[in-house]
């Protein structure tokens, strides 16, 4: 697979957004081994037991009600991730892709008059994530959808955001379960 990607690079290049993607990816990274927190959404572990690993969490990354990490109340101990801000109702930061490119539309960003600001990851209803409620029960503002699904995969795993999971993990804790920390932490790291 990581030559299939390093094939398709050399022969095409590397779009804008999967160039946004690895620096929001990298940010992750360095303030993870900067924190000695960890921060990934993940879905679950590979049939060698492995964890996949489909993004790193940065300060910037968005949650499902629309704020980014950095808006989020940091507590290892309670393990609780709520948004500070006053009138939001989100519970848990739940990460989400930000980028066509993290669910497979690569070919959206280089359409003319492709906004990426705008770019919200859909529903099965049509509407965006921030379309729903923050809660957990992500009922749809706009129609009568009962609880957000998505109309989408994940690139790195190829399965739907509902079988994801974002989770915080301290260093020693990755270490030992025999996960990525440091260096080995960043993205691109095993090509």
């Amino acid at each position: 697979m990581l030559q299939d990607i390093s094939a398709s690079i050399k022969a095409y290049g590397v779009s804008q957004g999967s160039k946004k993607t690895v620096e929001r990816e990298r940010l992750a990274a360095t303030e993870a081994c900067a924190s000695k927190t960890y921060v990934v959404w993940s879905s679950g572990k590979d049939e060698k037991g492995a964890e996949i690993l489909c993004s790193r969490v940065a300060s910037t990354s968005r949650c499902f009600c629309g704020h980014p990490y950095s808006m989020h109340a940091k507590s290892m101990k309670k393990n609780k991730f709520h948004c500070k801000k006053k009138s939001c109702k989100c519970p848990r930061f739940d990460y989400v892709p930000m980028s066509p490119e993290e669910i497979g539309e690569y070919w959206l960003p280089r359409r003319r008059g492709f906004d990426l600001g705008s770019w919200r990851a859909k529903c099965k209803c049509g509407h965006s994530h921030e379309d729903h409620t923050a809660d957990y029960a992500r009922r749809c503002r706009k129609c009568k959808c009962s609880q957000y699904r998505s109309a989408w995969a994940c690139v790195v795993c190829n399965k739907h955001g509902e079988a994801h999971e974002t989770s915080w993990e301290t260093e020693l804790e990755r270490k030992q379960d025999r996960k990525s920390v440091g260096n080995a932490f960043m993205p691109l790291a095993e090509m």
